[in-house]
């Protein structure tokens, strides 16, 4: 195998850089995977290959970057357009900025606080305990509301679902601890 050395792999980021060719760690992994498997090698990572070239790699980079002053400029934006920032929501509408603004601001929680929303308010849901959940779960089971967990996910009682996982283990867990007969309940 023909094994390039630390200033070889420079030279040859920086050649193809003038040529225009794409850079990015996707396109260097599709196009040039011996020059990335030696850039790695030499360097702790693609970026730092691509900047001991003396090339930025924010303007080679594909990949988004984030920073908290952007994360707070969008998430506020997005408040004033009054967007719906239950966590499950905002995270199937805008996953990368979620995400982003979990890693960067701690949680989601601290996201919301940090641009003036009651997170408490937000997330829609009383504050759950194991008595609680048995409750609601037996008051719907005798309204007549399929219990399992495929319907209770799909008619929207994902809240009650979560809370009833966290608090017992899973979702058959807590059924059975109200005292309902979960295996009946599971093959409807």
């Amino acid at each position: 195998m023909n094994f390039w050395d630390r200033e070889e792999v420079k030279e040859r980021i920086q050649q193809l850089y003038r040529l225009e060719r794409d850079i990015s760690y996707v396109g260097v992994l599709e196009n040039y995977p011996k020059l990335l498997f030696a850039a790695v090698h030499y360097y702790k990572n693609w970026g730092s290959a691509v900047t001991s070239a003396g090339i930025d790699y924010s303007k080679v980079r594909k990949q988004e970057s984030w920073s908290k002053e952007k994360i707070m400029k969008l998430l506020k934006m997005y408040k004033n357009k009054k967007e719906d920032f239950r966590y499950n929501e905002f995270e199937k509408k805008y996953p990368k900025l979620f995400h982003a603004a979990v890693y960067h601001l701690g949680s989601w929680e601290n996201a919301c606080s940090i641009i003036g929303l009651n997170y408490k308010k937000i997330r829609g849901f009383t504050d759950w305990n194991r008595e609680k959940i048995k409750r609601k779960i037996i008051y719907l089971y005798k309204k007549g509301v399929d219990i399992s967990y495929r319907v209770m996910r799909r008619t929207g009682y994902t809240n009650l679902i979560s809370a009833g996982n966290f608090w017992f283990g899973n979702w058959g867990k807590a059924v059975i601890s109200s005292g309902l007969p979960y295996d009946e309940i599971r093959k409807k």
